[in-house]
């Protein structure tokens, strides 16, 4: 019997930017915020599920993706390997490319995005009872499975290339953390925040007005999207117009250390369940935060539903 493939959901070229020690013997920390434990782990045993892009559907329709994943990660990986190698940020050509696909990739290709398919599919089942179906559907909503959850997660993978048109109109810029903070990443890095109040309708689209998009690619250094409105009201102040002037070179902006602490305080409430980092006291940030707000031990999928 042939041993289950271990598949990452965050790329290894990624991870082992976060970890410490010799190139084939790095280690990171990953901070299991369900129970509050620390350890650390090699890149290979983190961020990893077995055939996490392989399903079957109830109607026995089969799926595989590792291979498309593995184009992005190339890609990807060639690219921030510059960014990080010449600390500059390409805004145009294939380098700004090979980095929309990446974070676009990282949006999808995580647990939260297939949990809250089954979290939401759970909830309808608990509210409606075991024989509520989908208009058109013969079968009722009980007769899938987490396996079905797995394959339409799978299949969104689809909508890479369109994420990563719309991320490829926002504005760009590589966050540097100062010496003495550094960048974690979690099991969903792809963080988002919005500066303006939707209400009920959610707030954190791509597509949104006041969407600001974070993916740390390293303990220094972060990519950051911006809305094209809000970078023009940046463009308002002294110090967005020296924030710009940066941009428009592609040189790294020097993040104050209440910046770095935002980000990481986004990947503490967006996670599903791990953060990674490359030292222990990383976590520090988690730890607080969720000595104070317990709730946030709770999936970022289990939040979907209200």
């Amino acid at each position: 019997m042939s041993e289950p493939k271990k598949q990452h959901f965050i790329p290894q070229f990624l991870l082992k930017n976060f970890a410490e020690g010799k190139k084939k013997q790095g280690r990171l920390w990953t901070f299991d915020k369900r129970n509050g434990r620390s350890y650390a782990s090699s890149v290979r045993d983190t961020a990893h599920e077995n055939s996490f892009y392989e399903s079957t559907n109830l109607d026995n329709e089969s799926i595989e993706a590792e291979n498309l994943t593995r184009f992005v990660d190339d890609i990807g990986a060639s690219a921030v390997r510059e960014v990080i190698g010449s600390k500059r940020l390409g805004l145009r050509g294939k380098q700004a490319v090979s980095l929309s696909y990446l974070m676009a990739s990282q949006m999808v290709r995580v647990p939260s995005e297939r949990n809250a398919l089954d979290f939401v599919r759970r909830a309808m089942i608990a509210k409606w009872g075991a024989d509520i179906r989908f208009e058109g559907d013969d079968r009722p909503i009980s007769a899938y499975s987490n396996e079905d959850s797995k394959f339409s997660s799978i299949l969104a993978l689809k909508s890479v290339p369109e994420f990563a048109k719309i991320l490829q109109t926002k504005i760009w810029f590589l966050l540097l953390a100062p010496g003495n903070s550094a960048f974690t990443l979690s099991d969903n890095p792809v963080v988002k925040h919005n500066y303006l109040d939707y209400g009920p309708r959610g707030s954190l689209g791509i597509r949104q007005d006041g969407i600001d998009i974070y993916l740390p690619i390293s303990p220094k250094f972060a990519l950051q999207c911006v809305c094209p409105k809000m970078a023009f009201l940046l463009r308002r102040t002294a110090v967005g117009r020296k924030m710009i002037k940066l941009q428009r070179r592609g040189w790294p902006i020097p993040a104050q250390p209440e910046a770095v602490t935002f980000v990481n305080s986004l990947q503490v409430i967006q996670s599903e369940r791990y953060l990674y980092g490359a030292k222990r006291s990383d976590f520090d940030l988690a730890i607080d935060m969720l000595r104070e707000h317990p709730d946030l031990a709770i999936p970022a999928s289990e939040k979907t539903v209200h």
